[in-house]
């Protein structure tokens, strides 16, 4: 059978979309060639400019094999489903996350009922297409386990946008005759992201799946997006959208955190060092020296307490702690807590019924609140779990989180994320967890019981 020519493909293109929507629009075909293996090489392109938010341009493979037709298919149906409506600026997370959903809502798309199964070859090239996403995503995986490649937080993104992608299409696709080969793959994207990872994802496709839960959808992937530690992650409100942005507008990444206000109790006025303050000087030799004596060595010649004895400390990093009713925090436990941790940013956390909760910060360069923990700021429950392990994870490592993990009671799905996210720095290694103030006690090498 001889392959259709260029003009054959861009008519059958043009077709396909009803309503006369790509009349006037360009279709740009590209060979294997010319994509030089590139993952993507489809686009839908709106109009800016004129503000009618109509297709102007179409790009897809000209080839015949399963990634051709599953992209040109993928195109068509953006141009019938879609048009731009969306203005408001995005962060790079966001304008990323947008795209992935709106591509999710695609593939999920039911297809039209015919008379016969001649939809098949379709069905079949998405399914190859997905199990070639699932073949990435292990080898991407067993690459970085062998140490071939460097982890990065550019492939993590890009292994957990793969497999939301690949899910879906897993999902949809993946039905009768092809039942054995989703199943297989499920388990095989499960390996390679977690299991609270893929629930996470599995619950952005079901939430993409609808046109008014779309924005929900963005918020829940861009809390799951990570983002370079660098000065220039704050968000930009100039940033320029990406094209193929569509449907609603977005609600930004921090929708599913709910109502979280950070408290720094003050004042600050014991050391949490059990001996001294942290506050030392120290020679350029490393020898520490006892300010007080200085002076008067110097005029005696007696060199007795000049030098101080060094203490072994443990680096500083950031512990959080789950504040609510079963965890049990109190000043006694903390400060002792502190004495092991003395250059430790600490920080406890409850939520209310409502959504709504405090994060306090306890202890920070060295020094910890002296009184009773504020019962104003105690309110027994969980709720802020979400903001609060973001917290931890925007200050330096290493990171500790003491907490039984019963993540409820906020924003309807922020739980998923939370543990997603707790998986995930767990399994890099940044991240110790400790379901109890006693385990986190002896871990920090505390001696005989937690005192309360």
């Amino acid at each position: 059978m001889r392959k259709p020519t260029r003009k054959t493909v861009r008519d059958a293109i043009r077709a396909s979309v009803p309503d006369g929507k790509l009349q006037r629009a360009k279709i740009v075909l590209a060979s294997k060639e010319q994509l030089n293996g590139a993952p993507i090489g489809g686009f839908t392109e709106y109009d800016r400019a004129n503000g009618s938010g109509n297709v102007i341009k179409l790009g897809a493979p000209d080839s015949d094999d399963s990634k051709g037709i599953t992209i040109r298919g993928h195109e068509t149906r953006h141009a019938t489903r879609h048009t731009l409506k969306r203005k408001k600026p995005l962060t790079e997370n966001e304008a990323i996350a947008g795209q992935i959903v709106d591509d999710v809502n695609i593939e999920c798309t039911a297809l039209p009922e015919v008379s016969f199964d001649g939809l098949r070859p379709y069905k079949r090239a998405h399914m190859a297409v997905a199990m070639d996403g699932v073949r990435i995503l292990k080898r991407n995986a067993r690459a970085v386990a062998n140490g071939t490649v460097a982890d990065s937080v550019a492939l993590r993104n890009g292994q957990l946008l793969n497999a939301v992608r690949t899910a879906a299409m897993l999902h949809h696709y993946g039905q009768k005759g092809e039942y054995r080969s989703r199943e297989r793959g499920y388990r095989k994207v499960r390996e390679a992201i977690g299991d609270k990872m893929f629930r996470a994802i599995s619950t952005v496709i079901k939430l993409a799946k609808g046109k008014r839960s779309r924005a929900k959808a963005i918020s829940v992937l861009v809390s799951l997006l990570e983002t370079e530690e660098t000065p220039e992650t704050e968000r930009e409100g100039d940033q320029e959208l990406p094209e193929g942005e569509m449907l609603s507008p977005v609600t930004g990444g921090d929708a599913l955190d709910g109502k979280m206000t950070i408290v720094d109790l003050r004042p600050k006025t014991v050391p949490c060092d059990k001996e001294k303050s942290i506050s030392k000087r120290h020679t350029p030799d490393g020898v520490i020296i006892n300010p007080a004596r200085f002076v008067s060595a110097i005029v005696s010649g007696n060199a007795n307490g000049l030098f101080m004895r060094r203490v072994r400390q443990k680096p500083g990093g950031c512990v959080v702690i789950d504040a609510s009713g079963s965890m049990g925090a109190t000043k006694g436990n903390l400060s002792e807590l502190c004495k092991l941790v003395p250059t430790a940013t600490v920080a406890y956390y409850s939520g209310d019924c409502s959504g709504r909760g405090d994060l306090c910060v306890y202890a920070n360069k060295g020094k910890r609140y002296n009184d009773q923990l504020p019962e104003d700021h105690l309110h027994g429950g969980n709720a802020v779990d979400l903001p609060a392990i973001k917290w931890l994870m925007r200050h330096p490592k290493p990171w500790t989180l003491v907490s039984d993990l019963e993540f409820c009671g906020g924003v309807l799905g922020s739980e998923i994320v939370a543990h997603a996210l707790v998986e995930r720095a767990v399994k890099r290694g940044d991240l110790k967890v400790y379901r109890s103030l006693d385990a986190a006690y002896e871990a920090f090498g505390g001696k005989g019981d937690l005192k309360n």
